[in-house]
């Protein structure tokens, strides 16, 4: 998902540990928050947690007995979010909130 979302900058963690942070450039790295792309989710059906000392970190934490096609999903929703506000960005502006 990294190499086809520009608003990812960096993923790190283990396991299913995971930090995806979000930026408006990968090259400035220039930290875009999370909340659109948080309600986005939470609207869908996905509830996230943010972090991060700008807001611009989502962690991924799913539950060991999360099956394949509920992980499937979740990355569905995440990616069409994430998709969405990138397409605001390019427009020079950023998604409502809510």
């Amino acid at each position: 998902m990294q190499l086809r979302r520009e608003i990812i900058g960096d993923v790190r963690g283990k396991g299913l540990m995971i930090g995806v942070e979000l930026v408006k450039n990968q090259y400035t790295k220039e930290p875009h928050e999370a909340t659109n792309i948080q309600g986005k989710c939470w609207r869908a059906g996905l509830m996230t947690i943010t972090s991060g000392i700008f807001g611009n970190v989502f962690r991924i934490a799913p539950p060991l007995c999360i099956s394949k096609a509920q992980f499937e999903k979740g990355f569905e929703i995440f990616e069409q979010a994430l998709k969405d506000e990138e397409e605001f960005l390019k427009l020079g502006t950023s998604a409502p909130p809510g």
